[in-house]
């Protein structure tokens, strides 16, 4: 709620700036929110179906927040350099982490599980979890790595 209405707020002071600014600011902020309200939307979708895990994975690493998207969005605003390791307990719990390798099969059985209903969208959140794997491949740091997949992956989505 509380990003809603900062959401609301931005876009009313981008409208009121039209008056004096550029159609191309206005559009740009616009633009900016929805991406992250699609990104949050996009997210939603996992927090649900991982909830045992991310919420053990939250005490684990000393988050206080009681729901999945609140320890989501703590974790979320730290970044990749602050990164603590939830994200890595997380895939690990759901088997998708091991040995500091992400095994596409356990990725893509997920996939398959939070998107049941949407059929037609597996097989591309497939090839981007497959791409996403490619990319943090290189990162040492396992924390920092689930970290970047995780974002990699959202980003796509």
């Amino acid at each position: 709620m509380k990003s809603t209405l900062v959401a609301v707020f931005l876009l009313f002071a981008a409208v009121s700036t039209k008056l004096h600014g550029s159609v191309l600011k206005i559009e740009l902020i616009i633009s900016s929110l929805t991406f992250k309200f699609a990104s949050a939307d996009h997210a939603d979708l996992y927090l649900e179906p991982m909830k045992d895990q991310i919420l053990t994975c939250g005490k684990e690493n000393g988050f206080t927040e009681q729901t999945p998207r609140e320890i989501f969005d703590k974790d979320a605003a730290m970044g990749l350099d602050k990164a603590t390791c939830h994200r890595a307990c997380t895939m690990k719990l759901l088997n998708i982490l091991k040995d500091s390798k992400i095994d596409a099969d356990k990725l893509n059985n997920v996939i398959k599980m939070v998107h049941a209903d949407q059929p037609e969208v597996v097989q591309k959140l497939q090839k981007s979890g497959a791409e996403c794997i490619e990319k943090v491949k290189p990162v040492s740091d396992e924390c920092k790595m689930a970290y970047a997949f995780v974002d990699c992956f959202l980003d796509k989505h």
